[in-house]
């Protein structure tokens, strides 16, 4: 799920220049409904792009503790998405990140990577029972950077032995052709069969938040949330994990 740091722009492009203000001090409503939508659903792990950990623009709220709190998760992981050092040092901006939450005695272990391309660079790894690992990234919006992620997103995953889930929010505002190199060459699929649109959420038109899925995690469904709590969709993969 990208969560937009909270700031509740879940209407029309307008409201990113009309409440300019929410950059600065976005409020907790949007937090909570994000909060209740991750109680209904209930899932066992969580993937979350933009979350804030703690800046004065989120209330100095730590929005990852809020959430695995109220989702009852007993793991957490949170890395600021730059790699910048002038970036990492910002009031607002050091607490800008992505994360992983999960139910208890699923989280085993866990790396931090910087992609060499764009802005946005951070890329976590997380390994889960039962003997799968997890990828997830947010990716520049730039189309030259991105593609040059992608590929050494590639170069990360495709040897791997164990069974590979890489999500996030992918930026391909080009389409999903960008990933057919991927998919062809990592023999990945993307979970979401039927391309259903996930951005902006008040008019889905793009297809930008994914579950790709290496051949031994066998999708049992894939839904896009019809939940409006950011300005993109929120994306649910059940699957279960082939032991070979």
């Amino acid at each position: 799920m990208n969560a937009g740091y909270g700031m509740g722009f879940t209407k029309s492009k307008r409201q990113y220049i009309t409440s300019l203000w929410r950059y600065l001090k976005p409020g907790s409503s949007s937090l909570k409904k994000i909060a209740l939508l991750i109680k209904r659903v209930n899932p066992e792990i969580i993937a979350l792009a933009e979350i804030d950990s703690g800046s004065a623009r989120a209330n100095f709220i730590n929005q990852v503790d809020f959430l695995k709190r109220e989702g009852n998760f007993a793991a957490s992981i949170f890395q600021c998405k730059y790699k910048s050092k002038p970036l990492r040092k910002l009031p607002v901006s050091k607490n800008q990140g992505n994360a992983l939450l999960a139910k208890r005695g699923l989280a085993v272990s866990h790396k931090f990577h910087y992609l060499s391309y764009g802005v946005k660079r951070l890329m976590i790894e997380a390994e889960f029972k039962p003997n799968f690992r997890l990828f997830l990234v947010h990716l520049a919006l730039g189309h030259r950077s991105r593609q040059r992620q992608i590929k050494q997103l590639l170069r990360y995953v495709k040897d791997l032995e164990q069974p590979v889930i890489v999500a996030g929010d992918f930026n391909l505002l080009k389409g999903t052709r960008e990933l057919d190199s991927f998919l062809k060459e990592g023999k990945f699929c993307s979970a979401n069969k039927n391309h259903q649109p996930t951005f902006p959420s008040w008019k889905p038109k793009k297809e930008l938040d994914f579950f790709l899925v290496s051949p031994r995690i066998k999708i049992k469904s894939f839904k896009v949330l019809p939940d409006i709590v950011s300005d993109h969709l929120p994306i649910l993969l059940e699957f279960e994990v082939d032991k070979g």
